[in-house]
């Protein structure tokens, strides 16, 4: 089997946002170091409550789709996440 990599950016709001629909093995998800505030990551728009400081990081997780995650960035100030995933 051949791993691919992939990465990207995604620019959070202070409402919950369902992360973009990325098909994948597992994924790394880390806030920008240049963030003001924290990121927050959940299941569902409700339940986004696994909080990330700026730069650090989730390490590698397995997940089908980016979309079964949703994001906040609680700071409102459009804080960003980067993203490297595998499939």
């Amino acid at each position: 089997m051949y791993i691919t990599n992939a990465f990207g950016l995604i620019t959070g709001q202070a409402t919950a946002t369902r992360l973009p629909n990325v098909p994948c093995l597992r994924a790394r998800i880390k806030p920008s170091p240049n963030n003001v505030g924290g990121i927050r990551l959940g299941a569902s728009d409700s339940t986004v409550v696994f909080d990330l400081t700026p730069g650090t990081d989730t390490d590698f997780f397995e997940i089908t789709n980016l979309n079964e995650l949703w994001m906040q960035a609680p700071s409102g100030t459009s804080d960003v996440i980067s993203y490297w995933i595998q499939r």
